[in-house]
């Protein structure tokens, strides 16, 4: 009788192996966890980027579209 109350649980072998997969699957959970919050704000640094490019961009062409006069200047140098 007291055999078979035993072999109804877990064996610690099991019960290790079950931690070691668990922590193996954490453990690469949490580095994609990061690897996507790393790929999040180089992101959000690039398209900050492209934003102040685009702004001055326009602004330039603006400033262009709108001048009276364009002058060469020395070493390639444009005035406006």
């Amino acid at each position: 009788m007291q055999n078979v109350r035993y072999r109804t649980g877990f064996t610690l072998i099991e019960l290790l192996l079950a931690l070691i997969v668990t922590g193996i699957i954490l453990v690469a959970v949490t580095t994609l966890a990061f690897a996507v919050g790393v790929a999040n704000d180089t992101t959000d640094d690039t398209s900050q980027k492209q934003a102040q490019v685009r702004y001055a961009t326009l602004r330039i062409s603006d400033l262009i579209r709108h001048c009276k006069l364009i002058c060469g200047a020395p070493n390639g140098d444009l005035a406006v």
